[in-house]
């Protein structure tokens, strides 16, 4: 039963790969023209495309228009491009910048040899995509690196990069959470039951963002408002890494209105945190120059909130006895593993895979301000993330790509220290306060599988 549930599965996923988001990119293109100085095609040239985050080199040819174009493969990053063709000077076009899912023009003018040299262009390379029509706005390693946040995750920056969006879960143009997709390298990491993602991505292992907001097409799969998509690092021909301490103490804030103040106004203290810290390191580089790559990251995060919540002195129906419940903190705690490993098998052929865990401690999770310590309880959100792909180049017009992984996350509630787990449970309606015994039935356990992607 259990295999045939499996191949069902599996039928199914393959039953809606038309509709999937296979054709959200994960690299960028160059095309152009190359022209004598007489802006007379030159058929025939040879332009060669490297930089640091390819494997090798990338060379085409150009057609009898003089025309040319690279597959969509490149990954996102800073390139040279070399175009050369007998009886003409070579000519070198240097920091040409690639964005994900973009096309960049990249042309040339060719001067006939009188003598042999080489031509290197160091005006400014054009970095705007003159194909697509949508509204994007892309998130570069320079500036995720840059950026001070705490909890230094990809939801942290969300609302705040691109115009038109609000909040940590991107609402934008009014629309809801639910109407925005995410994707991590070509595999879906939106939660099946509510359609917005919960998955934890570490800034760290992201090589850029992009973030579209307008003019989706129809390969973003449930993107009605927008949407993320992440790709991340994959190492390279040096070895290369980093370790960097974020930390945010209670000296660096403070609450102007004392608790005898906030108790006389029937208020509680607002949330703000006693301290916050994020650590992380990562390390990349080959295992084999132009063939197998390697990149992993460590980072933990720990953060101690004070719950903005109402403490009080309740009269116990049984006992008659004043009871108070007074305030209570949250400290939630964050380990986040990853690694990735790429390989080049032939210049036509790569394939990549990567693995990512998130642990996810938070106490109190559904606190309130008249939610006391006893009612509250614990989430504890496992996240395991796998995504791996083949892009095979058949030729400059036609690409296999297959793309499949999982992200399973096991969301369960556990009771606070303070928690009852036996009696009652109260609510008193008129103020909002609850109490006494904590249904842990409000919780949920899920799993979501990304199914197979091909293009």
């Amino acid at each position: 039963m259990r295999i045939l549930k499996s191949m069902l599965f599996v039928v199914l996923c393959l039953a809606m790969v038309s509709s999937l988001s296979a054709q959200i990119g994960q690299t960028g293109s160059i095309r152009g023209r190359v022209l004598d100085t007489q802006k007379e095609p030159l058929p025939g040239a040879t332009i060669t495309v490297t930089g640091p985050a390819l494997m090798g080199k990338q060379s085409v040819v150009s057609g009898v228009d003089g025309s040319y174009k690279f597959p969509p493969i490149l990954p996102p990053g800073v390139y040279k491009v070399v175009a050369e063709l007998t009886g003409f000077n070579t000519v070198t076009r240097e920091n040409v910048t690639v964005r994900v899912s973009a096309i960049v023009d990249v042309s040339f003018d060719l001067q006939q040899e009188t003598i042999n040299k080489e031509v290197t262009v160091v005006a400014p390379s054009p970095v705007v995509d003159v194909v697509s029509t949508a509204i994007a706005q892309n998130a570069t390693t320079e500036i995720i690196e840059t950026l001070p946040f705490g909890n230094r995750d990809v939801w942290t920056f969300a609302g705040r990069i691109a115009a038109g969006t609000r909040g940590n879960r991107p609402e934008i143009h009014g629309e809801g959470p639910a109407a925005f997709t995410f994707t991590i390298d070509g595999i879906q990491a939106t939660a099946s039951d509510q359609n917005y993602s919960e998955n934890s991505v570490d800034m760290e292992t992201v090589q850029e963002v992009e973030f579209q907001t307008g003019g989706v097409d129809s390969s973003a799969y449930g993107a009605r408002s927008g949407y993320m998509n992440v790709v991340t690092k994959s190492g390279g021909n040096a070895f290369h890494g980093m370790a960097q301490f974020y930390y945010t103490g209670r000296s660096l804030q403070q609450v102007l209105p004392s608790a005898e103040q906030l108790a006389a106004l029937g208020i509680s203290q607002p949330t703000f945190a006693d301290y916050s810290y994020d650590t992380s390191a990562t390390l990349g580089g080959p295992i084999i120059n132009d063939k197998l790559w390697f990149f992993a990251s460590f980072k933990y995060y720990e953060n101690k909130a004070f719950i903005a919540y109402n403490p009080i002195t309740i009269k116990d129906s049984y006992t008659q006895k004043d009871i108070y419940y007074g305030p209570y903190d949250q400290v939630n705690t964050r380990p986040y593993y990853f690694g990735k490993l790429t390989y080049q098998i032939n210049p036509s052929l790569k394939i990549f895979g990567f693995l990512s865990y998130v642990n996810d401690l938070i106490p109190h999770y559904y606190s309130s301000a008249y939610m006391t310590a006893s009612a509250s309880a614990n989430n504890n959100p496992v996240q395991t993330m796998n995504s791996n792909g083949l892009t095979w180049v058949i030729n400059p017009d036609t690409i296999l790509d297959i793309r499949g992984g999982f992200y399973i996350q096991d969301w369960t509630g556990v009771g606070t220290k303070e928690a009852i787990l036996t009696g009652p449970t109260y609510t008193d309606t008129f103020t909002g306060y609850l109490w006494g015994k904590r249904n842990m039935d409000s919780y949920t356990y899920k799993k979501n599988h990304a199914c197979p992607i091909i293009s």
